[in-house]
């Protein structure tokens, strides 16, 4: 098989890249931080700093993207449970397939409550129950672990 016809299907299928391929030029680096903290700073990395970047390793050929991850979430990203699994997917796949992965974190004064998790193994459900019993409201056993009820 050929290396275009190769990178076709690994694409169709939804696998990595082959192994025996180099890694792309690519470096991410994920910003991170309350929603409503740093907008002038956050504004100043994304139209700033990223193009400067960008510009240092023109000439390497690898391609500098930032990432802000508060970018296209809803007005509350903290009410769905499920973006933070599907930010830290993103992470670990920018890490196991780029050149360089980085996370750079905001922190300020504002802090909200943040995620909860959407599965809990038995044993760190156990502890959590015996000091919330409204965990048993929003989470549902499904064999191995209790994973949290969507219909809630």
């Amino acid at each position: 098989m050929n290396l275009e016809v190769e990178l076709i299907a690994g694409v169709i299928k939804g696998g990595p890249p082959p192994a025996h391929l180099p890694a792309p030029r690519l470096i991410k680096i994920f910003i991170a931080g309350e929603r409503d903290d740093f907008p002038e700073e956050r504004k100043q990395l994304l139209e700033v700093v990223g193009p400067e970047l960008q510009s240092i390793y023109d000439d390497m050929g690898i391609e500098v993207l930032l990432v802000d991850m508060q970018y296209g979430a809803g007005d509350n990203p903290d009410a769905d449970p499920h973006l933070a699994e599907y930010i830290l997917e993103e992470i670990n796949a920018s890490h196991r397939h780029s050149r360089g992965c980085f996370f750079l974190l905001l922190t300020g004064t504002n802090y909200t409550v943040g995620w909860v998790p959407t599965e809990l193994k038995e044993a760190t459900y156990r502890t959590l129950l015996a000091h919330c019993a409204l965990l048993k409201d929003h989470y549902e056993h499904n064999g191995h672990s209790y994973v949290l009820n969507a219909n809630r």
